[in-house]
């Protein structure tokens, strides 16, 4: 029952697509359970007397039914993702997107050259949007760095740019030449959630690969994850997240 983007509709919007619907529909994770050796990061706090704890992530996401891989990507990102979206925030809502493949891309290929497009070769169908890893990747390092359209391979001509559109037809034809290429930014949303899916599916497959996840994703902060401290003592009541 995990389910990565269904816990919020689309909100209607002025113009196409002019009715609500399910944000996104996605196959549930049918993964065994988690487990792994090792310490959670958390318990160096966690064991401080008086000093705080750090919530673990897999005592939350993990139950007799196994690992809700879909419920933690969402809760950590497709749940803000769908919030900028739905509030006409697109240009935060893309960047957010952005953020979101580059992390899985890290969790899970490691902190290596190429691991953006390599993921999204080995999960994403990219042709729905009309568009390639190479230019989502040259797509992302100008809207991250600069929050413009122009990288530098994409204004020497090697790469095409892109410009997400919000609308009720999947593609629109290019306004010229030598402007970046229209692409849907939904329908982008919706293939990245499938290929976050394809992706959790692949833990069915590879039980090994799922310590690795858990090494890398320790590593990751939320904000569904907040550590509880104690300011001075023990004795103080004082708490801050």
């Amino acid at each position: 029952r995990d389910d990565l983007v269904g816990l919020v509709s689309l909100v209607c919007h002025c113009g196409p697509p002019s009715w609500s619907k399910p944000y996104f529909k996605v196959d549930p994770f049918n993964g065994g359970g988690s487990s792994g050796d090792g310490p959670f990061r958390g318990d160096i706090v966690t064991a401080i007397p008086g000093g705080g704890s750090v919530p673990d992530y897999l005592a939350i996401y993990v139950d007799n039914q196994g690992f809700h891989f879909t419920q933690l990507i969402h809760d950590d990102y497709f749940k803000a993702i769908k919030m900028l979206f739905n509030n006409g925030l697109y240009v935060s809502c893309a960047k957010l997107l952005m953020s979101c493949i580059d992390s899985m891309a890290y969790v899970e290929f490691g902190d290596v050259k190429g691991n953006f497009e390599r993921w999204l070769e080995e999960y994403s169908d990219l042709s729905r949007c009309g568009i390639t890893p190479a230019e989502l990747w040259e797509f992302r390092n100008s809207l991250l760095h600069m929050t413009n359209l122009n990288s530098p391979k994409v204004r020497r001509g090697e790469t095409s740019g892109i410009i997400p559109f919000i609308g009720g037809v999947q593609h629109l034809p290019s306004i010229h030449p030598s402007l970046p290429k229209p692409s849907n930014l939904y329908i982008l949303l919706q293939e990245i959630g499938s290929a976050i899916c394809r992706w959790g599916e692949s833990y069915n497959h590879d039980k090994d690969k799922l310590l690795k996840f858990i090494e890398r994703y320790d590593e990751t902060i939320s904000d569904s994850r907040m550590a509880v401290f104690s300011l001075n003592s023990p004795s103080e009541s004082y708490q801050h997240r």
